[in-house]
C-alpha cells in the first residue's frame, strides 16, 4: 500500500511545478485510471491521479477586481491597528471564484468577528512583492486561500436566523468566543499577551516586527504559530492524562489515550481557528498516533507517507505551507533516526534525544523554507522548543480555558514569565555574531547532508569527517559571483518606493531603503534585509539615501539597526545627519572592487525636496554606468545634466527613472541626453500616482530604450558584464502561485 501512496503524495507535489492546464489534468486522469488497471503501474496510476487532483484546484485561479456589492460574514478575528480594522471576509456568491477576501476598514464604526454584512468594497487580485528573498506573501496568500484583499468602504449589519442554525452559525460562535477570549487576554497586565494569543488562539495580528524577527533569526519562527509541533504536543498531553483512568476502567489503554488525545488535540485546533493549516497538522498528528501507538502493522515511514497523503487529499495546496514541511520534516528526521535503532529510546533520554535531532534538522529546514541560514540555532531551539511547546503553549491553554477563575491568571501569569525568558534566550542568542552565515548556496546544502549523515547510524570516524566538512564550509568565504570591476544591480520590488543594491566582488552598496508602514513595519524587514542577507557582505561599504521623502527613506532607521554601514551619506537637510551620516557633496567619489562610485548631484540650488536628491552614478572597469537620480523633477534634471556635462559623463546603460517615471521628470532633454539602454521604473502596482506616466514611458521608448516597471516585473537584476541581459522576478518560469506572470523568461536580452 505504500507505493500507491508515495505515488499519490509525488503526483500532487508535481502538479505544483508544471502548468495546472485543464488538457493536462484530463490526460493525467484518463492515464491514470488505466495505468490503476494494471498491478505493476497502480502506483504510478495513482500519482497521475495526484496530479490530476492538486492540479485542477491550480487551473482555475480566483479573479478578486473592482468595486463590489456584495454580502457575507467577517471570518476571522478582527485585528485592530492604528489606522482601522483588517479582517477575513467570506462572500455569500462568489463571482469569478472570489470567495475569501482580506478587507481594511478605516471607519468608525466597529467591525466583530462573525457579523454579517453587506459591503460595498473595492478589490484587486491578493499580490504580493516579487523578490528573488524574502517573506513570499502570494505564496502565504494562496496556501491559506485568501482570493483577494481590498478596501472596505461602507458596511451595514445583516441578520439572518437561518444562518444561526447552520455550520455557519456554529463557525460564527466559535469565532466570537475566540475574539472574546482576545480581548480579554488585552485586559490582562500581561507583557507578552501577543505571544500567548498566537501560540493558544491562532491570533498573530498584534504579534511585532521585532519579536517575529527575533525569532526568525533564531530559526524559531515556527513557535510563534499554532503548528503542528504544537498540536503533537497537546495530543501527547491528553494521551498521557488518559492513561490513569485506564486504570480504573475496562478499556484499552493504547485506545482510550488515541481517544482523549483527537479529543483534547480537535479542541485545541478549533481554539485557535480551524484554519486549513492547523487541520492538517491535527490530521497528520492523529494518524501518527494512531500508527504508532495503537501498536498497528504500520513501520514509521508507512505511517507518515500515510498522514501526507492524507493531508493532501484534504488540501492540495498543502505544498505551498512552510508549516506543513517543517511539521512533515521533524516528523521524518526522526524516523530516520530512531527506526533502525536497537536500543530503547524512550523514557526522558529519549525525548531528550528526540529534540536534539528536531534541533539539528531545523538548520537545512529553516535555510531551505525561510530563507534564514542559522547554523548554531540547534543550540537555542535545544532550550526554546521545550520551553515554548512544553511550558508555555500548556500554560496558555490552562489560562484561556481557566480565565473566569483564579489559576487562568496564575496559569497566563507563569505563561508569560516564560515567554520572558524565551526572549531573553533569544537576546543572548542575537549576541553571537555565527549565528548567522550565509552568501554561499552549496552551505545549506552541505549542511542538509550532514545532518542527514550525523542523525543515520553510521561510525563516529564518518560522523568526525562530515563536521569537520561542515564547518569548513560554514566558514568559507562567499562564492564569488562577480569580478573584479563589475558590479550587479539589484532594483528591488518595494511597492511605490525606491531601494537599488549594487553588488561588486567583495561588498555591496544599498541606494534608499524603500518606506515604511503607517501600521507598523517598513521595506527594510521585508525586503531590503532579506536581500543583504542573501547577498551576504557585512558591513556594507556604503548606504546612500537620496533624501527624506518616507517612500526612499522610511527603511532606513531599521537597517541602522541592523547593519554595520562603512560609509552612511544622506541629502543635504536630512533629519539623519543627527546619526552621524556625511552630507551629499557633488565630487565626491569612492572605489569599490574596481567599481567607481561618484556623486554628480547634491541638491545645491533646489527650489523642491525632491530636487535635493543625491545622484548617484555608477561606472564599471569598462565604462559601463547605472544612473541612480532619486526623485529630481525638471529643475533638477536641468542642473544634473549640466553637472553630466562638466564631469565629462557620456550616456548611461541603466537610468532608474527620475521620481518613478513621474510626468513631473525625465524631460525630453534629459532623456535625450543620458540615452540610456534600460529605463527602469521603481513603482508600486496599481500606486495612486500613476507612475511611471504614459508619456514619459513613450518619451524613453522612442529613444530606443528597453522600458521596465517593476510594478509589472517584480524586482529586476541586471549585470554590467552582460549589459543587455535582464532578469525579472514576474517571468514565464516563475511559480504559478506568483499572480500577473510575464510571458518572458526569467532572464532575457
Amino acid at each position: 500500500m505504500r507505493g500507491p501512496l508515495v505515488g499519490f503524495c509525488c503526483g500532487v507535489v508535481l502538479a505544483h511545478a508544471a502548468p495546472p492546464l485543464w488538457p493536462l489534468v484530463v490526460l493525467a486522469t484518463g492515464f491514470g485510471v488505466i495505468a490503476c488497471l494494471i498491478d505493476l503501474m497502480r502506483s504510478i496510476g495513482v500519482g497521475l491521479l495526484g496530479f490530476a487532483y492538486a492540479a485542477s484546484a491550480l487551473a482555475t485561479p480566483a479573479l478578486c477586481d473592482g468595486d463590489v456589492r456584495a454580502s457575507g460574514w467577517v471570518a476571522s478575528i478582527v485585528a485592530n491597528t492604528e489606522l482601522g480594522q483588517r479582517f477575513l471576509f467570506e462572500l455569500d456568491d462568489p463571482k469569478d471564484g472570489c470567495r475569501r477576501v482580506r478587507l481594511s476598514y478605516y471607519g468608525a464604526k466597529e467591525v466583530r468577528a462573525g457579523d454579517r454584512l453587506d459591503v460595498r468594497a473595492r478589490l484587486r487580485p491578493a499580490r504580493g512583492l516579487a523578490n528573488p528573498a524574502g517573506f513570499d506573501m502570494e505564496r502565504w496568500y494562496r496556501a491559506v486561500r485568501i482570493d483577494g484583499v481590498g478596501t472596505l468602504d461602507a458596511f451595514e449589519l445583516e441578520r439572518r436566523g437561518r444562518a444561526e442554525r447552520s455550520i455557519e452559525g456554529i463557525r460564527r460562535s466559535v469565532l466570537n468566543l475566540r475574539e472574546d477570549l482576545a480581548r480579554e487576554i488585552d485586559r490582562k497586565p500581561l507583557v507578552h499577551g501577543d505571544v500567548i494569543k498566537a501560540v493558544a488562539l491562532g491570533d498573530d495580528s498584534d504579534l511585532d516586527i521585532d519579536t517575529r524577527e527575533r525569532f526568525r533569526g533564531a530559526g524559531a519562527i515556527h513557535l510563534l504559530v499554532v503548528s503542528g509541533l504544537h498540536i503533537a504536543v497537546v495530543a501527547t498531553l491528553g494521551f498521557a492524562l488518559a492513561r490513569p483512568f485506564a486504570t480504573v476502567t475496562a478499556l484499552h489503554p493504547a485506545y482510550l489515550g488515541i481517544a482523549a488525545a483527537a479529543l483534547i488535540a480537535g479542541a485545541y485546533v478549533v481554539l485557535a481557528g480551524s484554519g486549513l493549516p492547523i487541520v492538517r497538522a491535527y490530521v497528520m498528528t492523529v494518524i501518527v498516533l494512531i500508527g504508532l501507538v495503537a501498536r498497528r502493522r504500520l513501520d514509521g515511514p508507512s505511517v507518515l507517507v500515510t498522514a501526507c497523503a492524507a493531508v493532501f487529499l484534504i488540501d492540495p495546496l498543502a505544498v505551498l505551507d512552510i508549516g506543513f514541511w517543517l511539521s512533515f520534516g521533524a516528523v521524518a528526521c526522526l524516523t530516520v533516526y530512531f527506526r533502525p535503532r536497537i536500543e530503547p529510546v524512550g523514557g526522558i533520554g529519549g525525548a531528550w534525544r528526540g529534540q536534539f535531532v528536531m534541533s539539528v534538522a531545523f538548520v537545512p529546514c529553516s535555510a531551505f523554507l525561510l530563507g534564514v541560514f542559522a547554523p548554531l540555532s540547534f543550540i537555542g531551539n535545544l532550550v526554546l522548543v521545550p520551553l515554548v511547546s512544553l511550558v508555555v503553549v500548556p500554560l496558555a491553554l490552562v489560562g484561556v480555558v481557566a480565565m473566569p477563575w483564579a489559576i487562568g491568571d496564575v496559569a497566563l501569569g507563569a505563561a508569560d514569565f516564560s515567554i520572558a525568558i524565551a526572549v531573553v534566550v533569544l537576546g543572548w542568542f542575537e549576541a553571537v555574531d555565527l549565528a548567522r552565515v550565509g552568501g554561499n548556496p552549496v552551505a545549506p546544502v552541505a549542511v542538509a547532508v550532514g545532518v542527514v549523515l550525523l542523525l543515520a547510524p553510521v561510525s563516529r570516524a564518518t560522523r568526525a569527517l562530515v563536521a569537520l566538512s561542515i564547518v569548513a564550509l560554514l566558514f568559507s568565504h562567499r562564492a564569488t559571483v562577480v569580478p573584479d570591476g563589475q558590479f550587479r544591480v539589484h532594483v528591488l520590488d518595494v511597492g511605490q518606493g525606491l531601494s537599488v543594491v549594487v553588488e561588486t566582488r567583495r561588498n555591496a552598496l544599498l541606494y534608499d531603503a524603500g518606506a515604511s508602514f503607517r501600521g507598523g513595519g517598513d521595506m527594510a524587514d521585508f525586503a531590503v534585509l532579506p536581500a543583504l542577507n542573501a547577498i551576504d557582505v557585512p558591513p556594507l561599504d556604503a548606504f546612500v539615501l537620496s533624501h527624506d521623502d518616507d517612500d526612499h527613506a522610511g527603511g532606513a532607521p531599521r537597517l541602522l539597526q541592523q547593519l554595520d554601514v562603512a560609509r552612511f551619506v544622506t541629502g543635504r537637510e536630512s533629519v539623519f545627519r543627527t546619526l552621524g551620516a556625511s552630507r551629499c557633496r557633488r565630487g565626491e567619489s569612492w572605489t569599490i572592487d574596481g567599481v567607481v562610485v561618484r556623486i554628480v548631484h547634491d541638491g545645491a540650488g533646489a527650489g523642491t525636496s525632491n530636487d535635493e536628491s543625491c545622484v548617484l552614478l555608477v561606472t564599471s572597469a569598462d565604462g559601463q554606468g547605472v544612473l541612480l537620480p532619486g526623485d529630481v523633477e525638471q529643475g533638477g534634471e536641468r542642473r544634473l545634466t549640466a553637472a553630466l556635462d562638466a564631469a565629462g559623463v557620456g550616456t548611461v546603460t541603466l537610468l532608474v527613472m527620475p521620481h518613478h517615471g513621474s510626468r513631473t521628470s525625465s524631460s525630453e532633454p534629459f532623456v535625450a541626453r543620458t540615452r540610456p539602454r534600460i529605463a527602469l521604473a521603481a513603482a508600486g502596482f496599481r500606486n495612486r500616482f500613476g507612475h511611471p506616466h504614459a508619456k514619459v514611458v513613450d518619451r524613453f521608448a522612442r529613444m530606443g530604450a528597453h522600458v521596465i516597471d517593476t510594478a509589472q516585473t517584480g524586482a529586476v537584476t541586471w549585470r554590467s558584464d552582460q549589459p543587455g541581459r535582464v532578469a525579472i522576478a514576474r517571468c514565464s518560469e516563475a511559480p504559478h502561485w506568483r499572480r500577473g506572470r510575464l510571458a518572458l523568461p526569467c532572464t532575457y536580452d
